[in-house]
């Protein structure tokens, strides 16, 4: 969920919530939690754009590191 602080600033939250109830299984209370998670998010961000420049290649988990001219460095 994205809210807007009072300060405009935007973050992104993950909510969760559980009814508490009493034996008969009427609902008493809600109870709420929420999680900052935009720095995840922004982390996110951040790989996605490292990964559109940098491809995975079947030499690199063999320690090998192609050039961009598909030679092995």
């Amino acid at each position: 969920m994205e809210v807007t602080l009072n300060n405009g600033e935007t973050r992104n939250l993950l909510m969760q919530t559980s009814a508490i109830t009493d034996p008969d299984g009427r609902i008493l209370y809600v109870m709420e939690m929420a999680t900052d998670v935009t720095v995840i998010h922004q982390l996110q961000d951040h790989l996605a754009a490292w990964a559109s420049i940098f491809h995975p290649s079947p030499t690199a988990s063999r320690g090998f590191c192609p050039d961009w001219t598909g030679g092995i460095i």
